[in-house]
């Protein structure tokens, strides 16, 4: 299959280049007169001549990474079962072993003797130590500079008199989809291979399931395979613009779908470690918990068009608390930039330096305004949420698993709630419910239900009734801070 892939590739290449370079001049009636086809311009020939330089110029900028670590594990000897003393629990042990790996690296900068090589954080996490090499025949010690886990980029050194090449760099912004690409790597540990392809999409995220991810990937179909991690994605005119880092693949080799890093989020990592001296990088955080509106959402919520991201909860004591950011505030813009995914946010805030100001543009009671706000770090962050799309959608109180009660005298000095405070507070919750599951509390205060404030528990009932078959979302205030929850 992927032979046929391959050939399916060229025959497609070599089609658009002929059918670009030659052309005809014209066919005669005449049976003497011939077919007269434009001589070839030469961009084929171009073409070729580039990936040659490719070889030829890069290459030798790329380097092999091995690396060892030691794991521990712990196992319990099936013996002590039978020889421990009764009712003694066996005992466990540990057992160390050694790991070996390999990757990729470009050669980015040069000072004095210590050459400086970017890669992949996860080439050599945690290595206990680093091997690097140009031509597999003379290896380096390797030390690691600084790492960025958040981008999956890391910078390690080299110290030597021996000339090596220096890469040069691009511009990962002025990258379009079928860009002419070439990776160089080493893959399965084959040094110094070179493959070929086109920038299959750019701006792609949410790759990395069971983690945040603040990067927006390049996808190409250049063929990359366990080794070529850290390794340069080349544009026509040898210029890096990404390191390789992921791949989709069910069977563990290149179906076509490979990942790299855009090399300008690369360069702010280098340059955080390098020029500055950090060994890992600030990320921005604001501090909220929020989700995507969709067309859904919006009718429930009655806004006008299903746009931004709704703001569920602010953190105390955060950056957006700071701001006069408040739950229920649908933002739509940050730093003139609209968000379309959760992760749109996530990445624009995560990417910004500590410290910095940037506007927000909100919506707040169906009125657009601007804050600004001064991000904080991320290091600070003790949880973070981008919003939940629970399934469970419920009828009547008892559904929930609550009981509710108008705001009395009685219930205000029981639950401590605040003279200003108008809604229905929580008296009773079934821990087995849907309400307790999704995070209500006993003395929870539901002020708002939807886009619609309710006052009594006869507004509240309503409001569910109307919508019994949606998702709704509650607007309660604990502890004096207001939150939304959905069920």
């Amino acid at each position: 299959m992927m032979m046929k892939s391959f050939l399916k590739k060229v025959l497609i290449t070599m089609f658009i280049f002929f059918t670009m370079t030659f052309n005809l001049k014209g066919v005669s009636n005449s049976e003497n007169d011939n077919i007269i086809p434009v001589v070839m311009s030469g961009t084929i020939a171009d073409l070729q001549k580039s990936l040659h330089d490719i070889a030829r110029d890069v290459t030798p900028s790329v380097v092999f990474i091995g690396t060892e670590k030691t794991i521990t594990q712990n196992f319990k000897d099936p013996f002590d079962f039978f020889f421990n003393t009764p009712n003694k629990t066996p005992q466990g042990n540990e057992k160390k072993f050694k790991q070996s790996g390999l990757g990729s690296g470009v050669i980015y900068q040069k000072k004095g003797k210590v050459y400086y090589i970017v890669t992949n954080n996860h080439v050599i996490e945690k290595a206990d130590i680093i091997k690097v090499s140009v031509d597999q025949k003379k290896f380096y010690e390797a030390t690691i500079m600084g790492a960025d886990p958040e981008t999956d980029v890391a910078i390690i050194k080299i110290e030597t008199t021996d000339n090596l090449k220096v890469a040069n760099f691009g511009n990962s912004d002025t990258i379009k989809v079928a860009d002419f690409v070439s990776a160089i790597g080493n893959p399965f540990g084959l040094s110094g291979t070179m493959t070929f392809g086109i920038v299959s999409a750019v701006g792609r995220n949410d790759l990395i399931n069971d983690k945040l991810s603040l990067t927006e990937f390049i996808q190409t179909d250049a063929a990359i395979n366990p080794g070529n991690s850290g390794g340069p994605l080349i544009n026509i005119n040898g210029e890096v613009i990404g390191i390789n880092t992921l791949i989709y693949s069910q069977s563990g080799g290149s179906v076509g779908i490979g990942f790299a890093i855009p090399i300008n989020v690369v360069i702010n990592v280098a340059t955080e470690i390098i020029d500055k001296g950090k060994k890992s990088i600030d990320h921005g955080y604001l501090g909220v918990s929020y989700m995507e509106i969709d067309e859904e959402s919006a009718k429930t919520l009655s806004l006008s068009s299903p746009n931004g991201m709704l703001v569920r909860e602010v953190f105390k004591g955060s950056p957006a608390e700071k701001s006069d950011i408040k739950v229920g505030d649908i933002i739509l813009e940050v730093s003139g930039k609209k968000l379309i995914k959760t992760s749109d946010l996530s990445r624009i805030v995560g990417n910004t330096t500590p410290g910095t100001k940037i506007n927000f543009k909100i919506q707040r009671d169906g009125k657009i305004i601007s804050k600004d706000v001064i991000i904080g770090n991320r290091k600070e962050l003790t949880g973070v949420s981008t919003g939940d799309d629970p399934s469970n959608k419920k009828s009547s109180l008892n559904d929930y698993g609550i009981e509710v009660a108008d705001i009395s005298k009685q219930l205000r000095n029981n639950y401590r709630i605040g003279d200003n405070v108008t809604g229905i507070v929580i008296t009773a919750i079934d821990k087995n419910g849907l309400a307790a599951r999704s995070g209500i509390l006993e003395g929870d205060v539901i002020f708002k239900l939807n886009s619609k404030k309710v006052n009594n528990v006869g507004e509240l009932t309503k409001e569910l009734d109307a919508n019994k078959d949606k998702t709704n979302y509650f607007f309660i205030i604990r502890d004096g801070k207001e939150q939304i929850i959905l069920m």
